[in-house]
């Protein structure tokens, strides 16, 4: 399934009082703020500008006692490890937590530089390479939490409407595939001597259309401006 319509999909149903905690990095963060839509009095965090894995439920269960309301956490699966455990305050709190976590098989942003950047020479960033995570649906179970895996239908599922409506925090899983992009996005070149530096925050890929780029970037300096590839 695609995050980034499950997002939108979600972002439909929330109401003026829920507060919406993105990960902070990754493609979900990345699909989060693309694609969920704030309502008036909705706070929607983040913690970009650090980008530290595992901010998002330590996150979202300071803002379930904080603000006493249904929060909503979209995660990755390799940031939701880092700090599972706080699971454990989850359910002692009973917070309404909804948690929608991507699972896609591990790193994925770490997997697709390693494709990028070095052939496909894989490490430490799925099972396949070393990094294992856990089942699911057995974790949330062994904290006393109903777990649900998505499908395509599942907005006019009446288990997922019922799961949403209650007061209990509840884990959805979106299963993804390992290998979708989240574009636009920042690539990093490599010169000849494999150093790597960043593009500008302008210079994004897929590049713009010749016509769209001197409607845009006629405000820059000519040095600032992307020459065609």
């Amino acid at each position: 399934m695609s995050p980034h319509e499950v997002i939108a999909a979600i972002s439909t149903i929330t109401g003026g009082s829920d507060v919406i905690v993105a990960a902070s990095s990754g493609g979900t963060f990345t699909a989060t703020l693309q694609e969920y839509e704030v309502k008036a009095n909705q706070r929607l965090l983040c913690n970009k500008g650090l980008a530290s894995m595992g901010y998002g439920l330590a996150g979202s269960i300071g803002a379930a006692i904080s603000r006493s309301c249904r929060t909503i956490l979209f995660e990755g699966d390799g940031g939701f490890a880092q700090n599972m455990q706080d699971l454990g305050t989850v359910r002692a709190q009973n917070l309404n937590i909804k948690i929608f976590i991507t699972s896609n098989n591990g790193y994925a942003s770490i997997r697709t530089s390693q494709k990028t950047y070095f052939s496909g020479n894989y490490i430490g960033c799925d099972q396949a390479t070393g990094l294992h995570l856990p089942n699911w649906e057995l974790l949330f179970e062994s904290f006393g939490i109903t777990c649900m895996i998505l499908k395509k239908d599942f907005m006019i599922d009446p288990s997922f409407k019922k799961l949403w409506e209650s007061n209990e925090p509840v884990a959805f899983i979106i299963k993804a595939d390992p290998e979708q992009l989240y574009l636009p996005k920042i690539f990093s070149k490599v010169d000849s001597k494999g150093v790597m530096t960043s593009t500008a925050l302008h210079d994004m890929s897929p590049a713009l259309e010749q016509a769209v780029t001197k409607k845009v970037f006629k405000y820059l300096p000519p040095n600032l401006i992307p020459t065609p590839a």
